[in-house]
């Protein structure tokens, strides 16, 4: 009778353990909507400068917005694309800005897996934003003959920009990091 009272209180104890981490409280995911956050903050930049803005909402690790006061308006690939924008990020309650991002005359803003891609003739950009801030990667000097080529790895804050490290690389290594190559439009909206 002892081993069947000792067996049933193990299982007691087991049976009450097991539930108590099932049903133990966690603590949710705010689930944030920065559509509807970044169209307000939008609006607002539309009274404030009173003139026509265009947005643009990209998906990186977390959400951000791109705000152009102009966009090329032919009908081709590059309808509704811009080369120059401002970025913010939702981030602690409060949209901040990260900085002004531009690409060359005749590049686009575009993006690639979590981070904004934008480049120029012979430079390109990589640009992550977490917590507030971009981490921007630039390889230069691609396909050139007879120069150095250089990455470059900064930081982006209140369109302030912090080199971090600048080294000297390969020809073979700047076009393997020509993060231009793979990616897609930014694609911009009317601010209603």
């Amino acid at each position: 009778m002892k081993k069947s009272l000792k067996r049933t209180i193990i299982c007691f104890f087991l049976m009450l353990g097991i539930a108590g981490t099932v049903s133990a409280p966690t603590e949710a995911k705010s689930h944030v909507n920065y559509t509807k956050i970044y169209k307000k903050f939008a609006k607002k930049q539309v009274r404030k400068k009173k003139k026509t803005l265009y947005m643009a909402i990209v998906k990186l690790d977390t959400p951000v917005l791109l705000i152009t006061d102009r966009v090329w308006n032919t009908r081709d690939d590059w309808y509704g694309t811009t080369n120059e924008a401002h970025l913010y990020q939702y981030y602690k309650r409060k949209i901040r800005y990260i900085g002004y991002i531009g690409a060359g005359p005749s590049s686009r803003l575009c993006y690639h897996k979590k981070s904004l891609v934008y480049g120029g003739h012979h430079f390109s950009c990589r640009l992550k934003v977490k917590n507030g801030v971009g981490k921007l990667d630039t390889s230069s000097g691609i396909y050139l003959n007879d120069v150095p080529y250089y990455h470059e790895k900064a930081i982006i804050k209140h369109n302030k920009r912090r080199v971090i490290s600048k080294k000297r690389i390969s020809k073979k290594q700047a076009e393997k990091d020509d993060y231009y190559a793979k990616c897609w439009l930014v694609k911009f909206k009317k601010v209603k």
